[in-house]
């Protein structure tokens, strides 16, 4: 099971690993509540919630055991897996995480401002109209154009709000006090060049995990999103590194269309036209009917607007005539 990080969603997150990973394991990627296509979020975001939703799903699915995979955010969500159904986990892997989010003067700040923007992001019309791919621009200079549009797509789908929930629920996190409890294997993802958790902190992370094995990437926290160097100790031949760096490629030039949110498409303007002709045929020859009492018809058709504009010009001085149901500029009135 695969668990993205914040603001963005589980196709942007892990697309790039699904062709390896399909080939030796079944493959579950959903999106965490209030993210992407995910269920609607709770009024107060809960990572708690978040682990107990993800272990609904696999009993929905039939899935007795699985490997939680995790990123950033979802890492945290994987821990809380193990912390809250220990057994149904059979293994962890956790990538550019930490055990807390409390340790700099920067994330104590954001976690202090979180609630009060959370606020202000559900009850401002402008700040509610904000998407997560408002802060993800930092991730998006080193990628192409095309890609760079799948990204903001991908993003623009998990409301502002749902972010500032989400922040405070990171800043919340805690499991110093348990992770070295874990008794699975464990996996930890550490980026050497990571701006958001510091690679420090994430290697405390796998020291506080005896038994845990450490796979390093070169990258920033954003090292989904474009080519990137394994650590030595996970290198395989490089025959099957080129041949990720090609897939990889592929994937990339695959039509945005059939990745972003799809839109129900509406039938053609000309496939509506017979039909509603028809109709309007009808209403007009059953206006002009007699009535069975008066022997009169209903009403007067409409003039088309060729007869409006074939009608003659007013005269100079003439004033115009009004318009009304049924009548036009120079019809005889009723007597």
């Amino acid at each position: 099971m695969l668990l993205h990080g914040l603001g963005i969603t589980a196709d942007l997150n892990w697309s790039p690993a699904y062709a390896d990973l399909c080939q030796r394991f079944r493959v579950v990627a959903p999106d965490l509540p209030g993210h992407g296509r995910g269920i609607r979020p709770w009024p107060k975001f809960s990572l708690e919630k978040c682990a107990d939703h993800m272990v609904a799903l696999a009993d929905w699915l039939g899935i007795d055991k699985f490997i939680a995979c995790g990123y950033s955010m979802g890492s945290l969500v994987a821990q809380l897996i193990w912390r809250r159904h220990p057994h149904r986990v059979s293994a962890l892997v956790l990538g550019a995480t930490s055990r807390n989010f409390l340790g700099s003067p920067t994330e104590r700040l954001i976690s202090s401002l979180s609630p009060a923007f959370t606020l202000a992001a559900r009850s401002n019309p402008v700040l509610r109209s904000l998407h997560a791919d408002v802060f993800g621009t930092r991730y998006l200079n080193d990628i192409d154009a095309e890609s760079r549009r799948y990204v903001r797509a991908e993003m623009s789908l998990t409301s502002m709000s749902t972010v500032a929930a989400a922040l405070v629920a990171v800043a919340e996190f805690t499991s110093h006090t348990w992770i070295g409890d874990v008794d699975i294997p464990v996996s930890v993802l550490v980026t050497t060049k990571d701006s958001v958790v510091p690679p420090g902190r994430q290697m405390k992370l796998a020291d506080a995990i005896p038994h845990a094995t450490v796979v390093t990437v070169e990258g920033d926290h954003g090292v989904h999103l474009g080519p990137h160097e394994v650590g030595e100790d996970s290198h395989g031949d490089g025959e099957r590194q080129a041949e990720r760096s090609r897939a990889q490629e592929r994937r990339r030039a695959v039509d945005l269309s059939s990745r972003c949110h799809r839109v129900p498409r509406l039938p053609a303007a000309g496939a509506m036209r017979p039909r509603s002709r028809r109709r309007r045929l009808a209403s007009r020859a059953a206006a002009q009917r007699p009535s069975p009492r008066s022997g009169r018809a209903l009403r007067r058709p409409r003039p088309s607007r060729r007869h409006r504009a074939d009608s003659p010009a007013r005269a100079p001085g003439r004033p115009a005539a009004r318009r009304c149901r049924g009548r036009w500029p120079g019809a005889p009135r009723r007597a």
